[in-house]
C-alpha cells in the first residue's frame, strides 16, 4: 500500500509542475520531517528496551536519517519548482531540463521515504509484539 501511494503521490506531483502549485511539496516536507523526528524517538525507545532491540535500534536510527534527507529533497524540489514558475521566457530552451531534474529530486525523496519507511516497519513490527516482562527499563536508569 505504501508504494501505492508513493506512485500516486508523483503523479499528483507531476499534474502540479503543469500548473504550478506548491502545495504537496512543502507539506510532503512537513510530514516527512515529522515522520523523521518519530522514528529517531523509536530509535530511542528501543535503546532503552533489552539489548536484543539495539540492532532494531540502529537500523531505526539509519532510517530516520533517510527521511530527514527526504524532507531535504523535498525542499530542493519545492524550491526547484518556484525558480521554474518565475523564470523569464528568455529561458525557455532550460526548462525542460529543469522539469526534469526537479522530478528527478522527487523521485529520490520518494524513494528514500519509501526506503525508511520499509525499514521501520520491519523494525517496529517484532516490537509491538513484545511482551510486558521484556521491556527492561532497569539499563536507561543507570
Amino acid at each position: 500500500m505504501i508504494w501505492a501511494l508513493a506512485a500516486l503521490y508523483l503523479i499528483i506531483e507531476g499534474r502540479e509542475i503543469t500548473q504550478l502549485r506548491q502545495l504537496t511539496t512543502f507539506s510532503t516536507f512537513a510530514v516527512l520531517f515529522v515522520v523523521g523526528s518519530f522514528q529517531v524517538n523509536v530509535a530511542r525507545l528501543l535503546l532503552s528496551v533489552n539489548t536484543a532491540s539495539r540492532i532494531g535500534a540502529a537500523a531505526a536510527y539509519r532510517a530516520s536519517i533517510l527521511m530527514f534527507l527526504a524532507s531535504v529533497f523535498a525542499v530542493l524540489d519545492g524550491c526547484l519548482d518556484l525558480a521554474i514558475a518565475r523564470m523569464s521566457p528568455d529561458t525557455l530552451p532550460i526548462l525542460p531540463l529543469l522539469i526534469v531534474f526537479g522530478w528527478l529530486i522527487n523521485l529520490a525523496s520518494v524513494g528514500m521515504a519509501l526506503w525508511s519507511m520499509e525499514i521501520v516497519l520491519r523494525v517496529i513490527t517484532p516490537a509491538l509484539l513484545l511482551k510486558r516482562d521484556d521491556w527492561n527499563n532497569e539499563e536507561a536508569r543507570k
